[in-house]
């Protein structure tokens, strides 16, 4: 980690419980002996039908330059110390109470910047927005080259429009029934969230508390489809063996061996699951400084012959991480993603590009087609393309 810059997530200063199975879910509680009290994260919740950020922070009747779309059920606020004295988390106070409105008219809110500071030591970000919205801007100016083979839009306007689909919690078959069944651990401040034993999501948060507050909330957080996908699966997730059935405990001595070596098969057995999600290396970026602490957002590199997610992350001085939060990238949008990082590698030169992806011209701007960048390209060239492939 070089100047706390996250190059890859490292859970060693976690402990992770027993695993907990409901249907085809499974949940690994994340645990913290010691919680920071000079970090404090709480949720500010909204009730709109979609919010409109406006990415620039720009204010009043102006149009900002871009704007993120999105349903986005709550906000989360950071407060911090500098001196490690323990701070009041967002939500202990009186607030006042909005109106409610007619259940009929369509609520939209509008939020300026994605991080927000509020206050000298107070942040507001939107969770997980914050990450996604890093995804869907690579490379978003488009070409600086005014390459032939591009369409006049592209060359003129950038990439113009972004989307990606995501899947609410609440329609991840079983994922709400695990939340709402298990028990939270006492020194709990996080979970790793597996679907059909694929990784989902990992959450982590600084305190128990705020992980207590904010449990329930998962279920509002988007997942990837692949996640989506993966939970319309007809399957039960197994217990992990741990290869004790035929212990013998004849002492007390020995059923605390027994209990010993459960914990180690347990810790291996869910590292192993873990190893998609922690083994690759990661690209971050620095959005705010937070006194000790930094926030970031983060995406592995989107190679094809591996699980690819975003993530965004609060990261102490001393490289701990305080906060993390993953979404898992399906195939397709890692392939998206890849290809415009490529093409801005090769400063969107098709040629060189094709040569590096060991493909002709005409099946690169078929893969673009595919990728639902067909309008990078002018139509003629694209049915040319078509005809000769």
């Amino acid at each position: 980690m070089a100047n706390n810059i996250l190059e890859q997530i490292n859970l060693e200063q976690f402990e992770l419980a027993p695993s907990q199975m409901w249907g085809n879910v499974r949940l690994v509680p994340v645990i913290k002996k010691k919680p920071s009290e000079d970090l404090r994260l709480g949720l500010r919740k909204y009730d709109d039908d979609a919010t409109f950020v406006a990415l620039d922070g720009k204010q009043g009747p102006e149009i900002p330059n871009s704007i993120y779309y999105s349903y986005i059920p709550h906000g989360m606020v950071a407060r911090w110390s500098t001196d490690n004295r323990p701070v009041v988390p967002y939500g202990c106070e009186l607030n006042k109470v909005r109106k409610k409105t007619n259940k009929e008219d369509c609520r939209v809110r509008i939020e300026h910047r994605m991080a927000k500071r509020e206050e000298a030591r107070q942040l507001r970000f939107l969770p997980l927005h914050l990450a996604m919205e890093g995804f869907l801007s690579l490379c978003f100016g488009g070409p600086n080259v005014a390459w032939e083979e591009y369409s006049e839009s592209l060359l003129r306007k950038g990439l113009g429009v972004r989307s990606e689909s995501s899947y609410r919690g609440r329609w991840i078959s079983d994922l709400e029934d695990a939340l709402r069944v298990f028990e939270i651990h006492e020194n709990q401040v996080g979970v790793v969230i597996f679907v059909a034993d694929a990784p989902a999501s990992i959450f982590i948060v600084p305190h128990r508390t705020d992980y207590r507050l904010m449990h329930a909330s998962l279920i509002e957080d988007f997942y990837g489809e692949l996640v989506f996908y993966n939970g319309q699966y007809m399957y039960d997730v197994p217990a992990l063996d741990l290869g004790l059935d035929r212990v013998r405990v004849d002492s007390v001595e020995d059923l605390s061996k027994l209990v010993d070596a459960a914990r180690n098969s347990y810790e291996s057995q869910q590292t192993e699951l873990l190893q998609d999600m922690v083994q690759p290396k990661v690209d971050s970026k620095l959005i705010n400084k937070l006194g000790p602490f930094s926030l970031q957002r983060f995406v592995t590199d989107l190679s094809n012959d591996k699980d690819n997610f975003i993530g965004e992350a609060l990261v102490r001085n001393d490289g701990q991480i305080e906060y993390l939060k993953t979404y898992q990238l399906s195939k397709a949008q890692a392939k998206r993603g890849y290809l415009l990082k490529t093409l801005a590698k090769h400063d969107w030169s098709l040629e060189e590009v094709s040569e590096t992806l060991e493909c002709s011209k005409n099946e690169l701007i078929l893969r673009l087609k595919n990728a639902g960048f067909g309008y990078f390209i002018k139509p003629h060239i694209l049915e040319a393309a078509k005809k000769n492939h």
